[in-house]
């Protein structure tokens, strides 16, 4: 169980309630606490820090809790179930999974033990979408009378995704200013969201070295000098930072999922005056968990940051987007102007809402607001330093791989693209008028083959043994329980539903635009072939993530 302990001061008064409602707007679903410990003071040891040998035992127990009990024979089947997995004495309708200490790992063990009770199917996701016992109780139920197609798939999200694509109608570009070439070519001051992520970090970079604007970053801090710090932090992380970099940056305080950016309308109003262009690369990301989770930074975001885009005078948005809103689109390859509204299967909410949000641009593109979708693929490192993300599902496969000393066989395909490709042709597609309002998949002519991924690491010195995906799986999640390792536990929690086994079908996409903007540019996407595989290797050596090979 976690455990969070908070320390309130005299005529201070906040509830259990007060604190998870904040931290659920802060963490995932499965990283939020079960029991809340308040106290007058922190225990401490002789050095000044907090001495958690002495912190109380959580006293806070289920029958505090509003209790309402179970009424369907599916509810009361699975409240025996949390209970005896969760170690606790009942459970009730509106109890939350993930707030009765369930996590990421129990969960896929709940989902074994409930395929096996129902004897059907049952997508791990669910669990995570629908996380109290009355609502879990509710997806089984549907699934096991309509399939799973009743909770995951395209007609159930069509029922309300429609809904979802409106704009304010005082977002528009009817009475703005409009924008100047010079805003294209020569911005001077460049509003960007997303820069304390991977790739925006970067994207940040390269707006210092390759143009002359000042840099107005949004990040969820308390004030400038928390933002700034942040960034600082990020490209450090990268080994990206240099000290000239702080001057020609402004950190704004804000938040993407909040009325204004959470900005005071003078403050907004004033922004919205001096910016030239934007580049909005932030969302919230978490394959694992409901559109609806999503929605505040993803989709209420896009709003917000249009409104920016048509304060005083019109600015070009250039809204970052995934490749996967193509997923199912039946035209081979899916051209850049695909019409989204024929993707099915989108059950993933971070994928959902990237697909409202790019409806909503198209609404926006439809009031006269200059706009740009830029798909992205998944991303890979630096081709030049390595540097790269730690997160990626390839990355977590290699790691995994290597600590379990296996990897699997299977005919994957990978279409990673390296950041500073990425980068750079965003920012000259973002140099010409011309390309506004058009679509683009910014992606890799190549493939990597996860075969070529093994067997470079066997060249490497790493000793791996090829075998079935079946026992890699089985293997990976066996390791996960037992060790506790929450490496293996995060992939494990992701693969639970993944079988890849199965051959797999590369959607091609068509990327004629890009080709057209980059053309004599000298802007080439670097193929990832077996050196440069070694050199994000080497990279991810040095920061711990890998570990070395055999001499």
């Amino acid at each position: 169980h976690l455990v969070v302990y908070i320390e309130q001061k005299e005529g201070e008064k906040v509830s259990i309630e007060e604190v998870r409602d904040y931290a659920s707007t802060k963490l995932p679903k499965h990283a939020l606490p079960s029991y809340f410990v308040f106290m007058e003071q922190f225990p401490l040891t002789p050095n000044g820090k907090i001495d958690r040998r002495n912190l109380p035992a959580p006293t806070q127990t289920l029958e505090e809790r509003r209790f309402d009990p179970p009424k369907t024979q599916t509810e009361k089947k699975l409240a025996k179930l949390w209970a005896t997995l969760l170690k606790v004495p009942r459970v009730g309708r509106e109890d939350n999974f993930f707030h009765i200490g369930g996590h990421s790992i129990l969960a896929m063990q709940l989902n074994s033990q409930v395929k096996r009770d129902f004897k059907h199917p049952i997508p791990v996701n669910l669990i995570f979408q629908k996380s109290t016992l009355r609502s879990y109780a509710e997806g089984i139920d549907q699934i096991l009378a309509h399939g799973v197609e009743a909770v995951f798939s395209k007609k159930s999200f069509d029922l309300w995704r429609r809904d979802e694509v409106t704009l304010d109608p005082t977002i528009k570009g009817e009475g703005a200013i409009g924008a100047t070439k010079e805003q294209y070519t020569h911005p001077k001051n460049i509003f960007l969201t997303g820069a304390t992520g991977f790739i925006g970090a970067f994207f940040l970079k390269d707006l210092i070295e390759k143009t002359e604007a000042t840099i107005h970053a949004l990040c969820r801090a308390k004030d400038s000098k928390e933002g700034m710090e942040r960034l600082m932090k990020t490209l450090k992380k990268y080994h990206i930072w240099k000290r000239e970099y702080k001057s020609r940056i402004k950190a704004v305080p804000g938040a993407l999922d909040v009325p204004l950016l959470g900005l005071q309308p003078k403050a907004f109003e004033t922004l919205g005056s001096e910016i030239d262009s934007i580049f909005h690369f932030g969302a919230f990301v978490n394959h694992a968990m409901s559109y609806q989770e999503h929605r505040g930074a993803n989709v209420v975001g896009v709003q917000e940051i249009l409104r920016l885009s048509s304060t005083h005078r019109l600015k070009p948005l250039h809204f970052i987007s995934t490749v996967a809103v193509l997923e199912g689109i039946t035209e081979q390859p899916a051209p850049e102007d695909a019409e989204i509204d024929q993707s099915i299967g989108l059950t993933n909410g971070y994928v959902e809402s990237k697909w409202v949000g790019e409806k909503i641009i198209h609404l926006a593109q439809s009031r006269g607001i200059p706009c740009t979708i830029l798909r992205l693929p998944r991303v890979s490192g630096d081709s030049e330093s390595g540097s790269g993300p730690e997160g990626d599902f390839l990355w977590r496969v290699v790691q995994a791989s290597l600590l379990l000393k296996m990897a699997p066989d299977v005919d994957l395909y990978d279409d990673l693209t390296p950041v500073d490709f990425i980068c750079a042709a965003i920012l000259e597609i973002s140099k010409k008028e011309e390309w506004i309002n058009h679509p683009f998949h910014v992606i890799s002519p190549d493939h990597l083959l996860y075969k070529d991924v093994f067997m470079w690491l066997k060249e490497l010195g790493y000793p791996l043994k090829i075998v079935s995906f079946a026992k890699w799986k089985k293997t990976l999640v066996e390791e996960a329980i037992k060790t506790g390792d929450a490496r293996l536990q995060a992939l494990a929690s992701l693969m639970a539903d993944f079988d890849l086994s199965k051959p797999t079908q590369i959607q091609k996409l068509s990327f004629k635009n890009l080709k057209a903007a980059l053309k004599e540019r000298g802007i080439e996407c670097p193929r990832i072939d077996q050196e440069l595989f070694k050199r994000y290797v080497d990279y991810y050596i040095k920061t711990g993530f890998l570990p070395k090979p055999r001499v």
